[in-house]
């Protein structure tokens, strides 16, 4: 053989090409290296063959090979066990591995030569026409063991695998035939997912779309693996099954075969994307008063020696088995500047803080926390400890979260909803006439939607007061979410029931002012409805995630004037590592230089244009934040609008 080119003869060296075995040289002598490559290789090398299915003794395969620029030295096509994974020379050696036809298969009409190739110089592509034989040949190993390889529509499934060497490895490739009259496995399903299972603890409901193809007889069966623990269920449709068994707060991913009459069974689908079985679900209330310490007869303010104790479950609304609250607290003119920290009664108080308030301020800010569980005097309880001074307190109950009742959270691309200050002509809300907003049916939000989750924000009010957001439709309560003094401007999280019924109510807010008149923006975040697909509440202990004044959470410095800071949170904090559509954390910006803003959003996603924490210089503002995960673990993206801000952010629980 010349240096680039074929034998003098080719049709010499193809009358060596047998029914069963086809090895010709293409390239220079000597180049091919020896070396260990999958048949799924990184070696950039295209290789086609057709047609695959159909097949009878004696049928043709065209196979085309593209090495993408290396020249080809060597091909090498031979028949194999669908079964055995050909990746190094010793699989693909017949007396070696035992997995590849040794010669003709005895009876085939096939005749020999049974293969034709075509290539010219530089060599980089070549073509090859390979015909396939129907038998079954049982031959002897180096180790005096025996194999039989069979191919054809009574035999067990075979494969062509076609081995071609370039100057970087040799790469296998593999294409399973299937003959007529074969019976063969089915396609694996499609679209695995798992949602949560009735009751949610400890299951998951999993469901798939049906296999492209049933390999020529119905589809008798399916079962679902889990990873990890290998949990399973059968079903005989795709309506699904629910795999028992898991452990609550734990992520799993689930795999999908099907099987069908033949009793032949597909290989394993994709996995499903990670689920966390367990959590509760949120039912919204018109909001309830809960406590006022001012008005009780005599004052009773909470001081630093002594957290408060408030019963909320089997009252205000809440059953006695919810687990957990979502509360709107006010801090009214406390003594001292300092915080507030609610927590299950019974626990340790942790480390964190729910509300930021300076001395006579009237603050409010949106809080989620579970309920005490145990002894009587500790179940469905909450403690309420100030840091500093004493102060009142406020407490409004906007909701509850309860397993397998209630609505499921989805968050969506933030949008806005109203910003009263930029509308033509401006609209500010005054103190006489409520500000009816739809929602439900616009923003991303479902018309079946039961809550909304919206940042509010007060811009430039004329006069101390507050708002209140209700169903629109109802009478307003007696309660408010946030406060705000004359000038200020002030963002909470709110989450608002959706008004019902006639038209003209169902899927509005309506958005009320105690005094003066303010410019309010609302942007909306997220939804609660019926749609299995959301996410499922789990509480936890309150920790610090994240604090810039020292080091927690990865940055030690201040967050300068349009700068960003990404916090990881999956896999940290108790969060589990995958799974996790949002997570609710309370965010303090202290320190500031400049009156500015911070926001939270998903890393790796467009920054939204709204301000969640937002304050003057010198002041310590916070607000609860709701906010997916985005780029790889799952982390946030912390923003800062002017001036350098110190940022610390407390996690309070996650949506799966």
């Amino acid at each position: 053989m010349n240096r680039f080119g074929f034998r003098r003869s080719v049709a010499a060296a193809l009358v060596l090409a047998l029914l069963s075995i086809t090895f010709v040289s293409v390239g220079p002598v000597g180049s091919g290296v020896e070396a260990a490559s999958a048949e799924q290789s990184s070696i950039p090398v295209t290789v086609t063959a057709s047609p695959t299915t159909g097949l009878v003794d004696n049928s043709q395969i065209a196979v085309h090979v593209d090495a993408a620029g290396s020249q080809i030295t060597q091909v090498v096509a031979r028949l194999c066990k669908a079964s055995a994974v050909i990746d190094l020379s010793f699989d693909f050696n017949p007396t070696q591995g035992g997995n590849c036809i040794k010669t003709v298969f005895p009876g085939s009409t096939a005749p020999a030569p049974s293969a034709s190739v075509s290539t010219a110089p530089p060599y980089l592509s070549a073509d090859l026409n390979y015909r396939v034989g129907v038998g079954t040949q049982t031959f002897t190993l180096q180790d005096s063991s025996s194999t039989t390889v069979a191919c054809g529509p009574i035999a067990p499934a075979c494969k062509l695998v076609v081995a071609l060497s370039v100057p970087s490895g040799i790469v296998y490739k593999s294409f399973p035939l299937v003959y007529e009259g074969q019976a063969v496995a089915p396609d694996a399903p499609t679209a695995v997912k798992a949602v949560a299972g009735t009751p949610a603890s400890g299951k998951a409901a999993v469901s798939w779309t049906a296999p492209a193809s049933t390999g020529g007889s119905s589809i008798t069966s399916y079962s679902v693996t889990s990873s990890p623990g290998s949990f399973t269920c059968t079903a005989v449709t795709i309506a699904g099954c629910t795999v028992s068994g898991l452990t609550n707060g734990t992520p799993y991913t689930f795999t999908a075969t099907a099987t069908n009459e033949s009793t032949l069974t597909s290989v394993a689908s994709a996995s499903s994307a990670p689920f966390i079985p367990g959590g509760a679900r949120f039912t919204p209330l018109g909001a309830v008063r809960a406590l006022n310490t001012a008005g009780t007869v005599p004052a009773s303010p909470i001081a630093t020696s002594a957290p408060r104790s408030l019963k909320i479950a089997g009252v205000f609304g809440v059953p006695a088995d919810a687990v957990a609250v979502v509360l709107n607290v006010t801090a009214v003119s406390p003594t001292a500047a300092g915080f507030l920290t609610v927590y299950p009664k019974g626990t340790a108080k942790p480390g964190t803080k729910n509300l930021d308030f300076a001395a006579r301020a009237t603050v409010s800010n949106l809080v989620t926390v579970g309920l005490g569980t145990g002894v009587v005097a500790n179940a469905g309880h909450v403690l309420i400890a100030t840091s500093a001074g004493s102060t009142n307190v406020i407490v409004d109950v906007v909701g509850y979260f309860k397993a397998d009742t209630g609505s499921y959270l989805t968050m969506v691309t933030t949008k806005r909803a109203l910003n009263t200050g930029t509308s033509v002509p401006k609209a500010p809300i005054g103190s006489t006439v409520a500000k009816d907003i739809k929602i439900a049916g616009l923003y991303g939000v479902p018309a079946d939607a039961t809550a909304v989750v919206l940042n509010v924000m007060t811009v430039a009010p004329s006069a101390a007061g507050f708002l209140t957001v209700y169903p629109k439709g109802t009478t307003k309560p007696g309660t408010k979410n946030m406060n705000f003094a004359a000038g200020q401007n002030v963002s909470n999280m709110v989450i608002a029931k959706l008004g019902t019924g006639t038209v003209a109510n169902a899927g509005y807010i309506s958005i009320a002012n105690s005094a003066g008149s303010t410019n309010v923006i609302v942007d909306v975040v997220g939804y609660f409805s019926p749609s299995v697909t959301g996410g499922r509440f789990f509480t936890k202990t309150a920790v610090r995630t994240f604090n810039t004044a020292d080091g927690t959470g990865g940055s030690l410095a201040k967050i300068g004037a349009a700068a960003t800071v990404k916090l990881t949170i999956a896999g940290r904090s108790g969060i589990p590592a995958t799974g996790v559509k949002a997570i609710l954390m309370n965010v303090s910006a202290s320190g500031r230089s400049l009156t500015g803003g911070v926001t939270v959003f998903a890393a790796g996603t467009t920054k939204p244009a709204m301000n969640q924490v937002y304050g003057a210089a010198n002041t310590t503002m916070s607000n609860l934040v709701v906010s997916a995960l985005g780029e790889t673990p799952g982390k946030v993206s912390i923003f800062n609008t002017a001036g350098t801000t110190n940022v610390m952010a407390d996690l309070a629980g996650f949506f799966a």
